[in-house]
């Protein structure tokens, strides 16, 4: 398989594991500590803006690991350049939903923000083989 679509398809399965576990993350942080203002539709709505929300920085992510893979990173080396952009456009997420969506989320949305970054940084760890393959 063509080394491009190969690390597309594990993107995508990067991407759903990070906004499954960042949804379920932000939704029982939302249901239990701002549940006044959205009751049990805080889960839902977690899960579909964990989704939504997350395809800028998932694509930013996605075009650095492509350019490293086309200069040639390969095993290790190509591991951390992915892992480092995940960690710095996480923490760039979470400072984005805190400054913005998530003053809706006055007792949760720092909760979420580290939810943001725990649950994207987790989803590459979790695939770290698929990435690393090519040693």
């Amino acid at each position: 398989m063509n080394k491009y679509i190969k690390t597309i398809l594990i993107f995508i399965a990067v991407w759903f594991a990070a906004s499954f576990l960042n949804g379920l993350i932000s939704g029982i942080a939302i249901t239990i500590l701002d549940s006044k203002h959205l009751g049990a539709d805080g889960m839902s709505l977690s899960f579909i803006l964990s989704f939504i929300l997350s395809i800028p920085f998932v694509g930013l992510v996605w075009l650095v690991t492509i350019i490293a893979q086309a200069h040639g990173s390969k095993g290790h080396a190509f591991f951390q350049t992915i892992l480092t952009t995940t960690f710095i456009c996480a923490i760039l997420a979470a400072v984005f939903f805190v400054n913005t969506i998530g003053n809706d989320f006055t007792n949760a949305k720092f909760i979420v923000g580290l939810g943001i970054i725990i649950s994207a940084v987790s989803a590459v760890l979790f695939f770290r083989n698929q990435f690393k393959a090519d040693e």
